[in-house]
């Protein structure tokens, strides 16, 4: 059912706003059995579209809704999708005005014709920067928005101009405060064929970043101007960032708002999609065996100035293992963060454990070298680390273990500081592994923050050596990769609340917004999208997949990332183990 109504509201002489008619179409849509009389109104969903909705999109976001009203996740609501019509108004001004009039004859005529709840805590609204717009400007309508892709949300250098920005500045001068649930896709920005790779500091953003610099605009400001103190939580807008694999419409529309309504629902005011660490639930009956093996100090290492490291490691071996037996074994190579020791994979044995008892991954052997502080690198400070890893430790598993022994029998994995030398291993030495999973990366695009381990613990000399920082960093290493054939398919996770630097302040430079962790998550990704001379189909194939979800820099998040990654890790080319005899 659509209903025509005719949008008189460009009327404002204060305004200078030339007075039009604008037809504009809503389209209500009933839950089943939906009740006039019911004694508690529906709850309304307002999806607000800048652009016309096809009627198979509509039939799909309702279908999603009624499904989620099947499962249990959601009461029955009223939908109405309200089409406007953005090229009626160019002026964001006039634009604002025009969204309010439009939504504000569609919550009347809602509120008039069906048994909804004619209040703020019976309203959702959803959309792109439209909905975002009215949501900051017109909080004391809504209990909360939904934010999906949607570009041209910020330009800093025209912070004036910008209407969203301007109208967060609005929202922080009153007292309403409104939840966001912000969410993003996670493809390159060069998907779009007619812009090509976008680089991540040009003011034509993607989706996104415009997402997490949303977030960190509600999220990370002290939007209450309250005082605080040094690393305690700062006063802030309640706002969640979501970025999920796909494609930006799926995502948008019917992925985003699934997850969006979860949020909204659940009693806790918590998402769904994202559950709280439980070994428990990681329990096997038939465990691998760990054990703690020295790597040999025989031998020279090639270019490298730096002694051999002393290194220790500790071996996973899966239930069933028989060095006598002709099965091949692919093997995780597992970096720790930083101060790691031999207990930093602990919490993971057990999920390997339960992954490989009910088959969701096949069996594996797991090698987690110890190494401290060192950034996985070569350094005065905690030796040849990385050399000794590359030429000798991976040498050295191969010969003592049934290993698939060629590039697609490896995978690396590593969190927050192994997240940076798994990276670095994937970019530097792609020929040796078939695949990665960062767990909160401890990466930087550009210069590391001041506080960070990277600068105070001596991996990059002490004191802090900046040339050698920018020499060993990514984007350095990403050139060369990018020359070179193999593609090293890549798993990117990490939280949305993964570091406040708010509450540093006084510590960190005007910009140190760009540090947090979900901002150079989202450069990384487009970083290792790019495209070699703006080859659009090599972008477009390259195998990179990030998520954002609900967490901090914790087990919490790495726990689904391990979960994840490793899965994602078998079915990008991580081989299975086989038998060797049967496959000769």
């Amino acid at each position: 059912m659509n209903i025509c109504l005719a949008a008189n509201a460009l009327n404002s002489t204060d305004e200078h706003i030339v007075t039009s008619k604008l037809t504009v179409d809503y389209q209500p849509h009933l839950p089943k059995e939906y009740d006039a009389n019911r004694s508690r109104g529906y709850p309304v969903i307002y999806i607000l579209s800048s652009d016309k909705l096809s009627a198979n999109k509509g039939n799909e976001i309702y279908k999603t809704l009624d499904n989620m009203f099947i499962e249990g996740l959601i009461e029955p609501v009223i939908t109405v999708l309200v089409e406007a019509d953005n090229s009626v108004v160019n002026d964001p001004k006039n634009n604002v005005l025009y969204h309010h009039k439009v939504m504000q004859e569609a919550i009347n005529y809602v509120d008039k014709h069906y048994n909804s709840r004619p209040y703020a805590d019976g309203r959702l609204l959803i959309g792109a920067q439209a909905a975002t717009v009215y949501g900051l400007t017109h909080p004391e309508f809504f209990k909360g928005i939904i934010t999906l892709n949607f570009s041209g949300l910020f330009a800093q250098a025209k912070w004036d101009e910008n209407l969203v920005s301007r109208s967060i500045v609005q929202y922080a001068k009153q007292s309403a405060r409104i939840p966001f649930y912000i969410i993003a896709g996670d493809d390159p920005g060069c998907s779009d064929p007619d812009h090509k790779l976008r680089h991540p500091q040009n003011e034509n953003v993607d989706n996104n970043i415009q997402a997490v610099q949303l977030y960190q605009q509600l999220h990370k400001a002290n939007l209450f101007q309250k005082k605080f103190k040094k690393f305690h939580d700062v006063p802030a807008n309640p706002a969640e960032l979501r970025v999920l694999h796909g494609s930006a419409t799926k995502n948008a529309w019917l992925n985003g708002i699934e997850e969006g309504l979860k949020y909204f629902f659940d009693n806790d005011n918590l998402p769904l999609s994202h559950s709280l660490y439980d070994p428990s639930i990681s329990q096997a009956s038939n465990k691998g065996l760990v054990l703690t093996n020295q790597l040999s100090g025989e031998g020279s290492l090639k270019q490298s100035q730096i002694d051999h490291a002393s290194l220790f490691y500790k071996v996973y071996l899966p239930d069933g293992y028989d060095a006598q037996n002709d099965t091949k074994y692919p093997v995780l190579y597992l970096l720790h963060g930083s101060g790691g020791n031999d207990t930093s994979w602990n919490e993971f044995w057990p999920i390997l454990d339960s992954m490989i008892e009910q088959k969701v991954i096949p069996a594996v052997i797991a090698i987690a070298p110890i190494s401290g502080n060192s950034y996985w690198i070569d350094s005065d400070k905690y030796g040849a680390i990385e050399s000794s890893i590359i030429q000798k430790l991976i040498p050295e598993v191969d010969a003592k273990y049934q290993t698939i022994s060629q590039r697609s029998g490896r995978g690396i994995l590593g969190f927050s500081m192994g997240g940076y030398g798994a990276l670095r291993y994937s970019l530097v030495y792609p020929q040796l592994f078939s695949s990665a999973v960062l767990l909160s990366p401890a990466v930087q695009h550009k210069d590391a923050p001041i506080t960070s381990g990277a600068v105070t613990r001596g991996a990059f000399g002490e004191p802090f050596s900046l040339s050698k920082w920018n020499r060993l960093n990514y984007p350095v290493a990403l050139q060369s990769y990018l020359a070179q054939k193999h593609r090293v398919p890549i798993y990117i996770i990490t939280g949305d609340d993964d570091w406040n630097h708010i509450s540093e302040k006084h510590d960190l430079p005007k910009d140190a917004h760009s540090y947090n962790m979900e901002v150079q998550a989202v450069i990384l990704q487009q970083q290792l999208s790019q495209c070699v001379k703006q080859e659009i189909d090599q972008c477009l194939t390259s195998p990179v997949q990030l998520h954002i979800v609900n967490g901090g820099h914790d087990l919490d998040v790495w726990a689904l990332g391990f979960q994840q990654g490793v899965q994602y890790m078998f079915a990008n080319g991580l081989s299975r183990s086989y038998d060797s005899k049967s496959a000769e």
